[in-house]
């Protein structure tokens, strides 16, 4: 059974997407194939030239729908990246051979361990999907943002998964953004419903996964010989969401951009983010080496998301940790 995952990114994701990859070749014994959509030149360009081993690279032609295109100006950048979930999906799930395993997964993580476990844990069922794990300082997050995340959800390919793709994409296609007044919110909170309108769905209990800012608080954080601890049980992946670092100087907050805030403790600074900062740096340094990347830091030093100007309110409260962390 073969696993492909798959994954969409901009420029602006370039060097958390190199992150992604680069940590799961480390930790991942198991053959997988990745799958990344491309939604601009300067990527798809930048990462031909890398050939990496078991990518796939999509330019956004090769993906991008009519359906969706149409909804572009309306939407800011985000929104309509999220529209592309199912869509996705769907389309490297008409292309893999039956039964194969088709991950959807974000690329603003990284791999401590193996996500074997995960895996393991889908045994007969079809799609296991993963929550959010609200800690009692985020619980305000369940309504509108949702009990499951996007972040790392698995489905065999069969005829429920693909049906469950399917509707997926249809309900996203309808309405997929980040106004709270509708009681939706992006591609992730259709998902609250799935086990209860669908079969052969399967929750993931994986102790390790989807470590977030949101759910951080409710962890002991240590390092081990070497490897990261949650309690007592290894961490699988971190997402972090809500990191930003500028492409420019380097200048960094790992609290929340746009109007995310999070208040993260020492130990996962520790034993989480310094480790990924490390890594941050070393990717952009190799990045700079591109002149295509250092044309695009020229357009936008920032790396602020899309083609929305909300994102530069971040400059306004950014807190750099080099003090404390380098």
């Amino acid at each position: 059974m073969n696993i492909n995952l798959v994954a969409y990114i901009d420029a602006n994701y370039l060097p958390k997407f190199l992150i992604c990859y680069n940590s799961l070749q480390r930790v991942f014994k198991n053959k997988f194939v990745m799958h990344l959509h491309c939604f601009d030149n300067t990527t798809y360009s930048i990462l031909k030239k890398y050939n990496l081993e078991n990518l796939i690279l999509y330019s956004k032609d090769q993906f991008e729908i009519k359906e969706a295109i149409s909804q572009k100006d309306n939407k800011k950048s985000y929104e309509y990246y999220w529209t592309y979930t199912p869509i996705v999906l769907e389309q490297v799930m008409s292309k893999v051979p039956e039964n194969d395993l088709v991950v959807y997964m974000d690329t603003d993580m990284m791999f401590f361990s193996s996500p074997k476990d995960i895996f393991d844990e889908l045994e007969d069922k079809d799609v296991l999907i993963q929550p959010n794990n609200f800690s009692v300082k985020e619980r305000w997050q369940f309504d509108p943002i949702g009990y499951y995340c996007t972040s790392f959800n698995v489905f065999k390919n069969n005829d429920n998964s693909r049906k469950i793709v399917k509707e997926w994409k249809e309900q996203c296609l309808i309405w997929c953004g980040a106004d709270f007044t509708t009681g939706q919110f992006g591609d992730q909170k259709y998902m609250d419903f799935w086990r209860d309108k669908y079969s052969n769905v399967r929750e993931t209990t994986t102790v390790g996964a989807n470590i977030a800012p949101w759910n951080i608080h409710k962890y002991d954080v240590s390092t081990r010989n070497g490897k990261v601890f949650i309690n007592n049980k290894p961490l699988v992946y971190y997402h972090f969401h809500a990191f930003k670092m500028s492409f420019d100087d380097l200048s960094y907050i790992i609290e929340g951009d746009r109007d995310n805030h999070y208040e993260i403790r020492e130990d996962a600074i520790e034993n989480i983010y310094k480790p990924y900062i490390k890594e941050y740096k070393k990717v952009l340094e190799t990045l700079k080496k591109d002149p295509e990347f250092l044309e695009y830091i020229g357009k936008n030093p920032k790396g602020n998301v899309g083609w929305y100007s909300e994102n530069e309110s971040w400059l306004g409260r950014i807190k750099t940790y080099q003090q404390t962390i380098f």
